[in-house]
Order: C-alpha cells, then structure tokens, then sequence
C-alpha cells in the first residue's frame, strides 16, 4: 500500500473514530489490503490506537498474538496517542494490559500527561508505575519541569504531592524553580499589555510559592532576586503609550531654506528653454511664482508641536536644587 494510499486511509479510521461499527468495517478492510496491526502512519499513530478504540475482543486477541512488542514501543505510541487525545477509556485499557508506561521515545507518556494537565492520567500512570522523575533523555526535562514551564500550577502541586523532585536537574543544569523564576523573568520582558501579563505573572509566582513552600532550595544567584519580585498585581505591566496632545506648529527653517533654494534650480533650469523660444514671462507669471515657492517652502517647514497626554502643569518627580 502507497504512502498516499495510508495517508487517505488514515483520514478515514480518524472520522469514523466515534462509530464503532464503521471503524470495525475499516480495520477490516485494513487487514484485506495486506494491512498489518503493527503499523506506523506518518503522523505516529499507531494502527493499534484505532484497533483498540474499536474495542473487538476477537481482533485484539488477534493483534496481541500478531504484535511482537504490544507491551513495548507500540503499545507504548498507542498510549501516547491516547494521552493526546483525551481518550480515557483507551488509557485505562492500555494499562490494564500491560503496556509499560516507563517505556520512552519522543514524550514519555507521564510527560504528556502533565503537559495535558490532566491529573486522572497522571495517577494512572503512576499507579502503573510509571516514574514520577521520570525525563526526557535528550534534554532532561522532568514532568515537573513541564509542568511548570507551562504555568500548570494545579499540576506542579500534585506532582510534588507524588514525591516529585525538587532538586532534579535538565541538561542545563536547572532546576524546577530556576525554570519557574526564568518563565517570570521572560514575562517581564514582553510586549504584553494589561491583563495577560498580569495572569501570566500571578501564576509564574504561584508556582514559585509552591515549589519554596515544599521546601525547594533557592540558588544562591537567586536569593536576592526572590526575595525582591515585586508582587503587586500591575508590577512588571507595559501601559499604552500616551496619546500626544498637539498645543500648535512650529516652522522648521532649514526646511523651508532647502525648497526654496531647489525651487531656484528648477526655474534657472527652464531659463535656456525659455531664451530659445523667446518666451519672457510677465511680471505676474513671476509673482506667482515667488509666492508659490515661499508656499511650498513654508508647507514643507510646518511642524506640528505636542507634548505627552497628562504631561501639564506636572512637576519633575526628581526636582533640581530651589525648586
């Protein structure tokens, strides 16, 4: 079967995902084109995640004696897919049979869960025993550290509540708390108006709370800052900029210098034109012209004047010596 031909097909066992009898008639269908229950699609779904889903006794005795790996890597993608979808029935059902939730490849299952924030499958997963500082062999990352990079701080609490640890490290070197205190610092730093930072600030300073609270320990590059966040609820906001209030025009004289020496050009340029058609102009063509040059050059040199809204009759906040 053609890539193209998978990928259609695929798009058919995901619409009939919540009718079983044609999801069953598809995964027939499947095994009669020379399909096989252990196939990858493109996306990594695993063609077990829709044989599961259709819930056929008879076929998943088949697929449990076909798959070599049911409780391994397979197993392990339909438990991911699962996870991503929401899909509780199949979670449950996944880990009933054995599939190893400690297994890893590119999330592991207890990291997607806290990324999901859904507690349910977090204890599930535990209970299965998945390893609750379990990370990600490339970067390190725990399900904590997600947890709180994400803001989840419902699920850092509960994590903690599981023995999380507070004192892990990722491949950087950061802990929980430093990822916390560095998703804060990078708020601060963002073009963020009003009431989004605002949110985003009180929950990166929950977490912060929190994960102190459980007794995590502060670096020592971090004591001072900690100890100094400013905590009201508009710290660190960006305000509109004021809108200018315009008080009168002022005249830029260099400007109005430069068009009427270029406007001088212009007209001695046309002079040789002139001579050669024995054209003089009268004495109004010539008025008019000097006062359209003054014009333009007058037009060109208009500023208007403003200063900042709320700006008058405000004194300096730090005022000289004798004011």
């Amino acid at each position: 079967m053609d890539t193209k031909l998978q990928s259609k097909f695929q798009k058919r066992l995901d619409h009939a995902v919540n009718d079983q009898k044609a999801l069953l008639d598809l995964i027939e269908e499947w095994v009669k084109l020379g399909g096989t229950y252990e196939h990858i699609f493109e996306d990594g779904t695993s063609f077990l995640s829709y044989l599961i889903m259709a819930g056929n006794p008879k076929q998943l005795q088949e697929a449990k004696e076909q798959v070599k790996d049911w409780k391994g890597p397979l197993g392990l993608k339909a438990l991911n897919t699962a996870i991503r979808e929401d899909n509780s029935s199949l979670v449950h059902y996944l880990l009933r049979e054995g599939v190893d939730p400690k297994e890893t490849n590119e999330y592991f299952p207890l990291m997607r869960a806290a990324v999901k924030n859904n507690k349910e499958f977090v204890q599930a997963l535990l209970s299965a025993g998945a390893h609750v500082d379990q990370s990600d062999e490339a970067s390190g990352w725990t399900a904590l550290m997600w947890a709180v990079r994400l803001e989840r701080a419902a699920m850092v609490a509960f994590l903690i509540e599981n023995q999380a640890s507070l004192e892990q490290k990722n491949q950087k070197g950061e802990t929980a708390l430093q990822i916390a205190y560095r998703t804060l610092e990078e708020y601060q730093g963002k073009s963020m108006i009003g009431q989004d930072l605002v949110e985003k600030r009180k929950r990166c300073l929950e977490i912060i709370d929190i994960l102190t609270g459980a007794g995590a320990s502060v670096p020592q590059e971090l004591e001072t800052p900690l100890a100094t966040i400013d905590r009201k609820e508009d710290a660190g906001t960006l305000a509109p900029p004021p809108k200018p209030v315009y008080t009168g025009y002022t005249i830029v004289w260099w400007r109005v210098v430069g068009v009427l020496v270029l406007f001088f050009i212009f007209v001695r340029s046309l002079r040789p034109r002139a001579e050669l058609n024995n054209y003089e102009p009268s004495d109004v063509t010539k008025i008019g012209l000097v006062l359209l040059a003054i014009a333009l050059a007058l037009l060109a040199g208009y500023k208007r004047t403003t200063r900042p809204s709320g700006g008058e009759n405000k004194k300096s906040d730090n005022p000289t010596p004798g004011e």
